[in-house]
């Protein structure tokens, strides 16, 4: 399993599982913006070849999940009709994920 490091702290390992897409809650922040052209292609590229990265979750309370990375990835599903995705599940505060989310949207860009 994929470890990473934030800014500050100790490495995260994520527990990959597959979650339903209806209990997380999407960032309203996000980086890295797609034109319509070029989330459709994003879209298409998802259902012919599946997902290639679980999207990045924290644990909100009781059942419940917020976006940390992955929104993109998000879209897609549940515009492709899919009921569940592959989600890592990290243990991070609020501000550890609004930093890991820069620093991941630096990483890959737009």
């Amino acid at each position: 399993m994929k470890t990473f490091k934030l800014s500050k702290g100790a490495p995260v390992q994520p527990k990959s599982i597959k979650m339903p897409l209806d209990k997380i809650d999407p960032r309203t922040l996000n980086c890295n913006e797609l034109d319509d052209e070029a989330f459709s292609g994003f879209v298409e590229d998802i259902k012919a070849n599946g997902l290639r990265y679980p999207i990045l979750v924290r644990h909100t309370g009781p059942d419940s999940y917020e976006l940390v990375d992955g929104e993109h990835r998000w879209r897609a599903a549940k515009q492709l009709g899919w009921k569940e995705i592959q989600v890592q599940v990290v243990d991070m505060s609020k501000e550890e994920a609004e930093v890991a989310n820069f620093e991941l949207s630096q990483i890959v860009g737009n």
